[in-house]
């Protein structure tokens, strides 16, 4: 979320507005384990990951078995974006590796809480569009844009003016409290900044800069 001017621009999640957070379906049945933490380098879309546990299951007694990316998750139940978003592209992963060379890789992923009591909740399978799919991968490719300018300043468009020090391009912040004060990145969005001082929107007090450097 960033400020321009008098208008606040929120950015949008990479799910559409119409995607489904959990389907309607029978929980799965797992019928084996086919990996743990497993190591997913794919070149294909340029994205990496370990999956929690890579299982064989199936919904009901008419389906084959298929891969499924299952996601184990100890914090409160929330179903987030994120959360969804790591499950689909561990989809994708395994899509890459595995697809028409072992088994089936299933068209939905598995999003599991450990301390999830409500056992009346539907499902837990997470099941993508293509607008999901297309949203990642362009946010990715975003993140990737950002970052190798970040390491390589001088491929930047007209590279560094002589006598001048690159700066690091960061969106202007909100500085509201109500907000800021719970956003894990608060002391690095200020620090990156370069301001002589941090303000901590939680206690409501300044730390200079320098205290944060060895």
């Amino acid at each position: 979320m960033t400020k321009n001017g008098d208008k606040t621009t929120q950015f949008s999640s990479p799910f559409s507005a119409s995607y489904s957070k959990l389907d309607v379906v029978n929980k799965p049945m797992i019928k084996e384990v086919f990996d743990v933490e497993e190591n997913i380098w794919c070149t294909k879309f340029g994205v990496k990951g370990k999956i929690d546990m890579t299982v064989v299951c199936s919904t009901d007694s008419q389906t084959p078995p298929s891969l499924i990316p299952l996601e184990l998750k100890t914090g409160k139940p929330s179903f987030s974006y994120e959360h969804q978003g790591q499950v689909l592209l561990y989809l994708l992963m395994l899509a890459d590796r595995h697809a028409n060379r072992v088994t089936n890789v299933a068209n939905y992923g598995w999003l599991v809480y450990l301390r999830q009591t409500d056992q009346s909740y539907p499902s837990d399978l997470v099941k993508p569009q293509a607008s999901s799919f297309r949203g990642l991968i362009q946010t990715r490719n975003h993140l990737a844009a950002s970052l190798r300018r970040l390491a390589f300043p001088e491929e930047s468009i007209g590279g560094v003016e002589e006598g001048k020090t690159w700066e690091l391009p960061l969106p202007p912040p909100l500085y509201r409290q109500r907000i800021c004060s719970w956003c894990p990145y608060l002391f690095a969005c200020e620090i990156l900044r370069g301001h002589r001082y941090v303000y901590c929107a939680i206690v409501s007090f300044a730390i200079l800069a320098s205290d944060f450097y060895i």
